[in-house]
């Protein structure tokens, strides 16, 4: 019967429970994961090999970090290329970000905004660049999980580093 008064008390134990999983709710535990590889040429227009050392990347949803990812290091052969490999997680989407991304979804034909913003340190003998990289990504997520970009848009920058 729905009332109240008729139902069998709670434990202790069972509102100290309850009571955790909505803190747990409310303190960022993700509401997705999903994890994918990702893959990128990388190409050294020098006459001499290059190492590029490990790489890391945030991965964000309309300012809201939701994942990352990293690469190890590769040899990269001199004016040759290479492809280099990244274990993606995305394990960081609270409740309300889970809802926008949701809403975007619906409103955008299936279309999700991504942003990846990361740096990967590379060697050339004695040289040593540090190489930025920032790209602006709609995933077609009707394509999962296979990953299908209708747009991307990649800035790159580049600093010497003093040995």
């Amino acid at each position: 019967d729905g009332c109240p008064c008729r139902q069998p008390p709670m434990s202790a134990s069972d509102f100290f429970k309850s009571v955790g999983q909505w803190f747990k709710s409310l303190s960022g535990s993700s509401v997705m994961r999903m994890r994918m590889r990702a893959t990128a040429e990388v190409y050294n227009p020098s006459d001499v090999g290059a190492t590029a050392e490990d790489g890391f990347f945030n991965i964000s949803y309309r300012g809201h970090f939701i994942g990352s990812a990293a690469t190890l290091p590769v040899n990269v052969p001199a004016r040759g290329s290479t492809t280099v490999s990244a274990d993606v997680e995305v394990d960081k989407i609270p409740a309300m970000v889970g809802a926008l991304m949701l809403n975007d979804l619906l409103n955008n034909h299936t279309q999700l905004p991504v942003q990846v913003y990361g740096h990967v340190l590379a060697v050339c003998g004695p040289f040593k660049v540090h190489c930025h990289v920032f790209c602006d990504l709609i995933s077609n997520v009707s394509a999962l999980p296979k990953v299908e970009f209708s747009r991307q848009y990649c800035e790159y920058k580049y600093e010497s580093v003093s040995v």
